[in-house]
């Protein structure tokens, strides 16, 4: 175990809604689940809750705000939001 304090990541995969049911993230969970099993020390990473339904963005930003690494898995249906989150994201961070 480091005795530096875990590296916070925030994972987004935003999702389309069908009849109020969202699909969860299989793609950012495949990362998460590879890190945590094959890092060399998986204590160095703190996931933080991901982001999976569409929010305001300024709540999206809230949420990732704190984070070190910030990661985002585009589609043709979320490219629009995901890239304006990191936008805002970057600027409240520079």
């Amino acid at each position: 175990m480091s005795n530096k304090s875990p590296l916070k990541v925030g994972l987004t995969q935003i999702n389309n809604s069908f009849s109020g049911q969202n699909y969860l993230p299989y793609s950012i969970a495949c990362l998460q689940a590879y890190v945590e099993n094959n890092a060399p020390d998986a204590s160095c990473y703190q996931f933080i809750s991901p982001i999976y339904k569409r929010i305001p963005i300024s709540d999206a930003v809230a949420h990732l705000s704190k984070v070190s690494i910030a990661g985002f898995s585009i589609y043709v249906w979320n490219e629009q939001i995901s890239l304006e989150i990191a936008s805002r994201l970057k600027q409240q961070n520079p």
